[in-house]
């Protein structure tokens, strides 16, 4: 059995008695802390938004909850479409919400479909793909949100697969996993905490992730990625979970309250793997093994995705027709069906710098 190094030592933090339950969207303010429950998410970012100074932002949040309830009533022809200028305005709320000054009036979507994807005698979904579109003097909206969710720049005119941005989405991973008869690489977080050294001041995460599936290729994979080991490092288990691999990131600093290091972190997190479904349980964490030129920011996976379906839906309706009755018919449908929610909740935990979940999830 391999021999991994001891992990730092440090105290676990905690909220009172009970160890503080990880999460990757926490504020840079300790106040921002505690999870909020919502059962309707357009509400919760309709209050955080009050105020003159998010006049604009409102509107776009208003636009897409009604772009979505017309996608909840219309058929699986039109839906993408519909879903899509949802997730633009979501997009363009946050960003507004993030930079006011932003002007978005001649804004450019900031992503097109490839020329190729038109050119194949037979359509295929494995052939098709999206770029990143090159804009000038406007507003570049891929790009301006891909920064409110706290990633890096994509490069202008970097082609992504669609095959390849469905297999890192969580909420139809497993699917797309299924219908390929390829390998799972999400690797479940079983158990996962931070600790922190006062002496020091510095925070880090301790992550304990379930073993591999039968159907799960090794984590020897996914702990050779650049990405990956730049943040993370196994280290011997212990424990409650010490039959687990676990894994612990690399320490933050922060200057009295370990707590304003949460947000830097669950960014660091997040850009080295990490990856979240929420479910009636809470938010679920997985660590992703993706290749690292198709690998984007899991939003941003659907964003592009969902940029496809629509332009397909728009100016291609007997191929999207082609899809549903396809061997991706059943990944599409699930895409379709449950990365809308997901996505809606994500923007609302960006927006309030922490877990939007369903009141249930506390029960």
């Amino acid at each position: 059995m391999a021999s991994y190094p001891h992990p730092r030592k440090g105290t676990t933090l905690k909220e009172g008695e009970s160890i503080y339950y990880f999460t990757a969207f926490s504020g840079a303010q300790t106040q921002k802390w505690a999870r909020r429950p919502a059962s309707n998410p357009w509400r919760c970012m309709e209050l955080e938004l009050n105020g003159p100074k998010n006049l604009e932002a409102r509107a776009f949040l208003s636009q897409a909850r009604d772009f979505y309830s017309a996608a909840e009533r219309a058929g699986p022809t039109a839906r993408p479409l519909l879903l899509y200028y949802s997730f633009l305005n979501l997009a363009k709320m946050l960003i507004k919400a993030r930079n006011p000054d932003i002007d978005l009036t001649r804004a450019s979507h900031g992503v097109i479909e490839d020329s190729n994807n038109r050119s194949a005698q037979r359509f295929r979904l494995t052939s098709q793909s999206v770029r990143v579109a090159r804009v000038q003097n406007r507003a570049h909206i891929l790009d301006a949100f891909t920064k409110a969710v706290g990633s890096c720049s994509l490069n202008p005119g970097h082609k992504y697969e669609v095959c390849a941005l469905l297999a890192q989405i969580p909420s139809v991973h497993r699917v797309y996993c299924h219908v390929r008869r390829q390998p799972e690489r999400l690797y479940r977080v079983e158990h996962a905490e931070f600790r922190f050294l006062q002496s020091t001041r510095e925070l880090w995460s301790v992550l304990w992730v379930k073993s591999a599936r039968r159907t799960s290729v090794s984590l020897s994979s996914l702990k050779k990625r650049g990405y990956f080991k730049s943040f993370f490092q196994q280290v011997e288990s212990e424990g409650e979970y010490r039959h687990l691999p676990s894994f612990q990131t690399e320490p933050v600093h922060y200057s009295q309250d370990p707590r304003s290091a949460l947000q830097e972190i669950g960014q660091k997190c997040i850009q080295a793997g990490l990856a979240w479904i929420l479910t009636p349980a809470a938010y679920r964490y997985y660590l992703v093994d993706v290749q690292p030129a198709a690998r984007v920011h899991q939003s941003v996976a659907a964003y592009l995705s969902m940029f496809y379906f629509g332009s397909v839906a728009r100016y291609r309706p007997h191929d999207l027709e082609k899809t549903l009755r396809g061997q991706f018919a059943w990944v599409i449908e699930e895409f379709l069906s449950t990365e809308g929610l997901q996505f809606v909740y994500f923007i609302a935990s960006k927006l309030v710098e922490r877990e939007v979940m369903r009141p249930f999830a506390f029960i």
